[in-house]
């Protein structure tokens, strides 16, 4: 019995406490909490309730104009909901189904994405062992129509997307040119594709890296599969996660993550508290399926919730080194009540704290007539099981504090992702028979673009330093390479940036 086949056996007992919390991922997202029954709360009439009543009766009949109640009630909602945290919202039914698909990590459709030129849509990726894969579409085909409707034409691309979503609402006809220039059609039905939250996975000599782009269902899972390769294969002893841009999602899955790293059984991992100071506590099981030595955790300011779990409790129990930039600073959790109409409210009901006792939810605006109490920047000093000291800043900071891209302004780096794509996109098409014919990305790397790049930008991107040129043309081959193999593609990219050096060297030393 293999490593992986005996942690699936012991996954239903992975920790002491299992309660299945969502937390809420970033500011405007939020996940299904594992139907998490809470006591119920008598809702009784009030004044106030009355109040709203009497406000939505006189508009209805005494209003100039003619006007949508229900429409105004969902904005009144929502308005006030966003009076409470950054975090407690209001969605519509249309907005919970598509959150719930984006949540799970899975989305309808026949897995590509595609690119404007002129006025063709030219296929980017094709996701592979999708409904697209199975008829043998490729990177760099030409849309021609669906169901009969040329998408060859002046129509901007969001109509031209607007067409396809539409079109692939059922059984949907799609035509497209082959890159050998050979006109190809097929019946096609979308279906639900799950997206890897594993970014990218690889070692680097004995270190291993992992890249996790959420916590959906499921990514616990995924994790494991890529460290079990990793371990197996690469024979790795340290390990890099990456939670760099990674805005939360599934609690479970974070604490199941890390719980893999520490040694003792029964461990306080996290805990939440309620406002009337109910605790509930998660714990390590003591199970360790895997050996890995030394741990780096990558974080930048956009790395919120859950990837702030794996972060604080890594820092807080001394398992690892934390490297980046201080994160976001979401320490709230949010339970969903579904409303009889289908919409939903994603309310605040609980902190969660770190294994030191942080908070690390940052301090937010508030109007003081609502509030009965306020979230205040927490001054205590906390510290970590050997006696490190940490703050509750708002946020984790990082043990290693490396800016992500030096010296690179703002401005370039917009430009850069607009026009720089345009400009990828537009090359690989004049030049599709190279890309035919390669193999490999090693012809890529040597390709001399920043200069082409540089004379189209003209003005825009002038008086450039030698650092921002050299990013300009790893970031142009980065995307040329991608359309290759993404995985290589990503590597090569990852192994050039600053904050992975970074915690590269802190494993070395």
């Amino acid at each position: 019995m293999n490593q992986f086949t005996k942690y699936k056996l012991w996954q239903p007992f992975i920790l002491s406490v299992t309660v299945a919390f969502g937390m809420f991922i970033g500011v405007k997202m939020a996940p299904d909490l594992y139907n998490q029954e809470f006591e119920s709360t008598q809702v009784t009439s009030t004044e106030a309730q009355h109040k709203i009543q009497e406000v939505l009766k006189y508009l209805e009949t005494q209003y100039v104009d003619s006007i949508s109640i229900a429409g105004f009630t969902d904005q009144m909602i929502n308005n006030g909901m966003q009076e409470l945290d950054p975090h407690s919202l209001y969605l519509s039914r249309e907005q919970v189904e598509r959150e719930k698909s984006n949540r799970s990590g899975m989305f309808k459709g026949i897995g590509i994405d595609f690119f404007l030129l002129n006025d063709t849509l030219i296929l980017s990726s094709v996701i592979p062992g999708s409904p697209a894969d199975s008829v043998g579409m490729e990177p760099l085909d030409k849309l021609i129509s669906i169901n009969g409707i040329s998408l060859i034409n002046q129509t901007h691309f969001d109509e031209k997307s607007q067409l396809i979503r539409d079109g692939l609402k059922d059984v949907a006809n799609l035509q497209w040119l082959s890159v050998d220039r050979e006109k190809k059609e097929a019946d096609l039905t979308s279906t639900y594709i799950e997206l890897s939250p594993i970014e990218a996975s690889f070692a680097i000599g004995n270190i291993g890296y992992i890249r996790l782009s959420r916590f959906t269902k499921g990514t616990y899972n995924a994790f494991m599969q890529s460290l079990e390769t990793l371990v197996d294969s690469a024979k790795i002893e340290d390990l890099i996660i990456d939670v760099r841009d990674n805005p939360g999602g599934y609690m479970q899955d974070a604490v199941q993550i890390v719980s893999q790293f520490i040694p003792q059984k029964g461990q306080l991992l996290v805990f939440t508290k309620t406002k009337d100071g109910r605790k509930r506590e998660y714990k390590s099981d003591g199970r360790n399926f895997f050996p890995i030595e030394d741990m780096v955790v990558l974080i930048n300011e956009n790395s919120a919730s859950a990837s702030e779990i794996v972060a604080g409790v890594i820092q807080d129990l001394d398992r690892g080194t934390i490297v980046g930039l201080p994160s976001f600073g979401k320490g709230l959790v949010q339970q969903q009540f579904d409303l009889t109409d289908g919409s939903a409210l994603y309310i605040t009901t609980e902190r969660y704290y770190t294994p030191s006792g942080r908070l690390i939810q940052k301090p937010y605006r508030y109007k003081e007539e609502i509030f009965a109490e306020h979230i205040l920047e927490d001054t205590t000093q906390y510290y970590t099981k050997r006696g490190d000291s940490v703050a509750a800043s708002g946020g984790i900071a990082p043990d290693i504090n490396v800016a992500s891209i030096t010296k690179i302004s703002p401005m370039v780096l917009n430009l850069l992702r607009k026009q720089g794509m345009v400009f990828v996109h537009r090359w690989i098409v004049e030049h599709w028979q190279f890309f035919i014919e390669i193999e490999t990305t090693d012809a890529i790397e040597n390709l001399d673009l920043v200069s082409a790049y540089l004379e189209e930008a003209g003005n825009e991107l002038s008086n450039l330093s030698p650092k921002e040129i050299d990013y300009i043309q790893d970031f142009l081959i980065y995307k040329m390479m991608a359309f290759i193999s993404s995985e290589e593609a990503l590597k090569w990219f990852t192994l050039k940036d600053e904050q992975v050096i970074a915690a590269i060297n802190s494993l070395s030393t």
